[in-house]
């Protein structure tokens, strides 16, 4: 399979080499073989509006392949997700960009958006540069991202993340009031099939792996915590699914705030009133606000850090403004961190005190 190739006027698509192991294939068997997870009446459908081959104007199913062409399967017309923010570069050398990602926006080229993901965005802007992601974060996750620019760079950042060398602190607003001050959640996560939900990670899931998150309360609200948090292994979803574990899971969680049924009718029908109203947030209330490493060219290291966007910091703002003050505490406030100590705060967490509940 290749990128690109000059026999295409427009390559908007994935272009597939045909190798002498195939000479004589159907070629709607070609492309099951090289899309296993495409039916073969799929395939038959897409032959016919949106594949084009190297040595036939008017491509079959039951056309043979021959070695040494190419086919071009085209991507899907499809409705983009809007961009309302760009992503912002903060730093950048001949190494690395340190890259703030809006919430909403998927890091990696899918089937339903090709081009308004910030891969795709970096790519454009750069002229077809090289783009190599050394993490990632969800779609619905707001902040810093740490991007390659060289094969070299990328071998040594994923060298550092393998082996724990890189700090990344989250900002979370969870549900309820985390009794701890800090400490650690140490569980295996593994991959839910609950009611086909095949998304979640979670303790009980199937082929589980060692997960360890550290966390810090900055924060306390009537009904909300929020925290600094510290992944030390980099699992999907760890941080959500752990907090979620933990009975906090973060505010405006489609996936790990709800239940399956729930899941599974937002997926069906989209987001109602109703909805909106249960997760209060419109979106997961995480930031990735702060990376630090050792950089690749100098070996020093570094810091970034981003403050939480409008939305989050609106919330927090909203939630200090209508919320009576928590029990135990003086009607002024005093004792309880401002909202604005919280937002933005670049508090580092210097101890590995452990808890083995949040809720102790």
């Amino acid at each position: 399979m290749s990128e690109t190739a000059c026999c295409f006027p427009d390559p908007a698509g994935t272009i597939f080499r045909v190798t002498e192991h195939y000479r004589g294939t159907r070629l709607d068997r070609f492309l099951q073989a090289m899309l296993p997870r495409l039916s073969r009446e799929r395939v038959q459908r897409a032959i016919r509006t949106r594949v084009a081959t190297s040595w036939h104007i008017a491509p079959r199913p039951s056309l043979r392949v021959v070695p040494g062409g190419e086919v071009l399967v085209r991507y899907e017309q499809v409705r983009e997700p809007p961009i309302e923010l760009l992503p912002r570069v903060l730093y950048e050398d001949e190494a690395i960009l340190v890259v703030e990602k809006p919430a909403g926006m998927l890091v990696h080229p899918t089937r339903g958006c090709h081009r308004n993901n910030l891969v795709r965005i970096l790519k454009d802007q750069r002229s077809g540069e090289r783009i190599a992601l050394a993490h990632r974060l969800d779609r619905e996750t707001s902040g810093l991202l740490l991007v390659a620019r060289t094969v070299e760079t990328s071998r040594f950042l994923a060298d550092r993340f393998a082996a724990g060398e890189i700090s990344k602190t989250y900002r979370a607003l969870v549900c309820g009031a985390v009794r701890a001050e800090r400490g650690t959640l140490d569980q295996p996560l593994g991959i839910s099939r609950r009611l086909d939900v095949v998304y979640r990670r979670s303790a009980s899931g199937e082929r589980p792996r060692p997960a360890r998150t550290d966390f810090e309360v900055v924060g306390r609200f009537q009904g909300y915590t929020l925290l600094d948090v510290y992944p030390r292994t980099g699992r999907r979803h760890q941080i959500r699914a752990h907090l979620a574990e933990a009975g906090h899971p973060i505010v405006g969680d489609k996936l790990y705030a709800t239940d399956d049924r729930f899941f599974l009718r937002l997926l069906r029908h989209g987001l109602d009133a109703s909805m909106r109203e249960r997760l209060a947030a419109s979106r997961q209330l995480l930031h990735a606000r702060e990376l630090a490493f050792v950089h690749p060219m100098s070996r020093r290291w570094v810091r970034f850090e981003s403050d939480v966007p409008a939305d989050f910091s609106g919330f927090l703002q909203r939630l200090s403004r209508i919320d009576p003050p928590m029990a135990g505490q003086p009607a002024d406030g005093r004792g309880v961190r401002r909202i604005s100590d919280c937002v933005g705060s670049s508090d580092r967490y210097a101890s590995r005190l452990r808890s083995p509940s949040m809720m102790r």
